[in-house]
């Protein structure tokens, strides 16, 4: 998967390119195999990680990052929280969004939050696939369903959009194509 590079993080983050600030902290929700985990980690000093599958929490702990229950985070406030095109594949999204806000540092957090729209949930894990939460989008083109998501997801749960962009996104395939090419709207927010 590869969404951004780490200078155009840097640049979601309103860092210059050159620039050797580092952060305390990163949770990177949903890290997979950590290939993007690994364009981000050079701006913190710690590195925390979820990840549903077995096998990709074993391959993040060897990467050095701290794998948490995917829920459960203690009482950590992250600087920065990632949650990239996890949201429409999660089981409680309304439950998880409310968990980063909790979890986000309130003076200088960010978070990062990217999803393909039209948004179309799937949970791998169910035998319907269907989230146990339902977020619902009205709208058909990206920008409906954007003045959607902010006025009515994540402006109620207290954060505030700082940016907003699009960025193409190329992910793995199936069985008809090799990767997919698809768009993907980032979201850096901050607590309201």
């Amino acid at each position: 998967m590869f969404v951004y590079s780490t200078n155009q993080f840097k640049t979601l983050l309103g860092l210059d390119n050159n620039s050797q600030f580092k952060f305390k902290s990163l949770l990177d929700i949903g890290a997979g195999d950590g290939s993007v985990t690994r364009r981000m980690a050079s701006l913190f000093e710690k590195v925390y990680a979820t990840e549903m599958s077995k096998v990709m929490q074993w391959s993040l702990s060897t990467c050095g990052y701290e794998v948490l229950d995917i829920d459960q985070w203690g009482d950590i406030q992250f600087d920065v929280i990632t949650c990239l095109n996890v949201l429409d594949r999660c089981e409680k999204p309304l439950s998880l969004l409310k968990n980063i806000r909790e979890h986000t540092n309130p003076n200088h957090g960010r978070v990062i939050m990217s999803l393909v729209l039209p948004f179309k949930p799937y949970f791998e894990y169910s035998k319907d696939h269907l989230p146990d939460e339902s977020i619902h989008i009205e709208g058909r083109l990206p920008e409906e369903q954007i003045n959607e998501i902010v006025s009515n997801i994540f402006q109620p749960l207290g954060f505030r959009v700082k940016k907003i962009t699009r960025l193409p996104y190329l992910c793995e395939g199936d069985m008809e194509r090799s990767y997919y090419f698809l768009s993907d709207y980032i979201f850096v927010l901050e607590i309201n």
